[in-house]
């Protein structure tokens, strides 16, 4: 069953949501973009709150994740998609929106760049207020990603993969996990990486394996020490393995 918070929750759990200005000490060159306008328009558009993150400050990093209420009529025994809100009110991160996957069986939020990413821009942002009208349509065309996406990991569920194709796929996860890096783990053996974490994610299907590799290199070991904790790293390595998987 799908869980949901009402705006008031959803404040009350991250402040930021509803934050009225910016933080002090950016200037008046600063695009102000508040969440809190823009959660509400999406609740007016039949979209949920489903999950909250962020600091207890009220301009830091935070995300908002939405389902659509059409998607409770689905079936979400695999899972669903989402659209995640991500801003900020202190110039350490830009507003955007990015469509993502949650899956029920291991709660993981695994971010697809097969839809629409909204930086501070004039399509939404003039003369200090929120384009409405851009935003509205952009809540609709997310909505239509959602079925692409769902089609997508059917078409992944069907296409068995061999054991070097599987190799192929845990080189790159582990590749795109530290290229950014100076320093790299040493000793790492990549079919680790294969290796699930429950019996459900024993398959060679390509979206079984996807999963697995998202999970074990997103919350770490195998060898490969500690899990993704920035949200930015946290961003780019999902979106770039759901590129190289499709």
């Amino acid at each position: 069953m799908i869980t949901t918070l009402s705006y008031d929750e959803a404040v009350e759990k991250c402040p930021a949501i509803a934050a009225s200005s910016p933080a002090s000490f950016v200037s008046n060159k600063y695009s102000f973009i508040p969440t809190g306008q823009i959660i509400q328009k999406a609740l007016e558009k039949d979209w949920l709150i489903r999950e909250v993150k962020g600091g207890k400050g009220v301009h830091g990093v935070h995300t908002v994740k939405l389902i659509h209420k059409s998607q409770l009529d689905h079936d979400i025994e695999e899972g669903f998609p989402q659209l995640n809100i991500i801003n900020s009110h202190n110039r350490a991160k830009r507003f955007s929106q990015v469509i993502g996957f949650y899956r029920l069986i291991c709660s993981n939020g695994l971010i697809a760049p097969a839809g629409l990413t909204y930086s501070t821009s004039p399509t939404l942002h003039r003369a200090g207020r929120l384009n409405m009208e851009q935003l509205s349509l952009s809540f609709s065309e997310t909505l239509n990603q959602f079925n692409d996406i769902i089609e997508n990991t059917k078409l992944m569920k069907d296409r068995n993969l061999s054991e070097e194709e599987r190799m192929m796929l845990a080189q790159f996860s582990y590749y795109i996990r530290f290229r950014y890096r100076m320093f790299q783990p040493k000793k790492v053996d990549v079919k680790t990486l294969l290796h699930p974490r429950r019996s459900s994610d024993s398959g060679t299907d390509l979206w079984t394996t996807f999963n697995v590799l998202q999970e074990n290199i997103t919350h770490g070991g195998a060898g490969i020490g500690r899990g993704i904790s920035r949200l930015e790293d946290d961003l780019r390595f999902n979106q770039e393995l759901w590129t190289g998987v499709n």
